[in-house]
């Protein structure tokens, strides 16, 4: 969705492009190793065997599941978006008033990769938070992101990458705005799961008085 989002709605809303091919690519190589290796390492988590057992009938894909992919990608194409809105000045005239165009995309892209990391930590569980996670080990996971973030600084720091990727010198006052943009995009889901956690305890705890 939001690779969709951010390729489809400057055509329509008359902006320059914020995503090329390149950045496209990129993103491919951070999703499709997520898919194929990363959650297939995951463990299953500690309660698993004490819930109902799934009903055979039950869709594939259910609405519970669809509901919160689509509440995840909509939430971090939203913040993808006000990034670029708010560095280019979008919002305050419609025209191209703020910041330079590279810029622009540069702490977009920057904001959307960190975001697409958060939404891998995240969805490890539904149930445990990206903090209680951290101790489950998954190679898979730390080679992904590492990686990640490691060719995103060389797009970033290295000028022929920089060139090809058409982003302008990002500061580190700058990469510390995408970070907390990405975090942003995932906040939501993980205080949903503190709350669905807290819910379950007092359930046991009534259960035992």
């Amino acid at each position: 969705m939001p690779i969709a989002g951010l390729s489809l709605i400057p055509v329509f809303a008359g902006w320059d492009l914020i995503l090329l091919p390149v950045h496209i690519l990129f993103l491919e190589l951070i999703i499709d190793p997520s898919c194929a290796m990363i959650f297939e390492a995951e463990e299953a988590d500690p309660d698993i065997m004490s819930r109902p057992p799934r009903d055979p009938r039950a869709k594939l894909f259910g609405r519970r599941a669809l509901a919160v992919s689509l509440a995840q990608g909509l939430a971090v194409l939203a913040v993808a978006v006000g990034v670029f809105l708010v560095t280019r000045g979008h919002w305050r005239t419609g025209t191209h008033a703020g910041l330079p165009q590279d810029f622009a995309r540069g702490l977009t892209f920057s904001a959307l990769v960190i975001a697409n990391l958060g939404l891998i930590m995240t969805n490890r569980s539904w149930s445990r938070t990206i903090l209680g996670m951290m101790k489950v080990p998954n190679a898979a996971l730390w080679w992904v992101v590492g990686g990640a973030c490691g060719f995103l600084s060389l797009a970033i720091c290295v000028p022929g990458l920089r060139n090809l990727f058409h982003f302008a010198p990002l500061e580190i006052k700058d990469l510390l705005l995408c970070l907390l943009a990405g975090a942003a995009s995932i906040g939501w889901f993980e205080a949903l799961k503190v709350v669905r956690a807290l819910r379950r305890r007092r359930a046991r705890e009534g259960e035992r008085a």
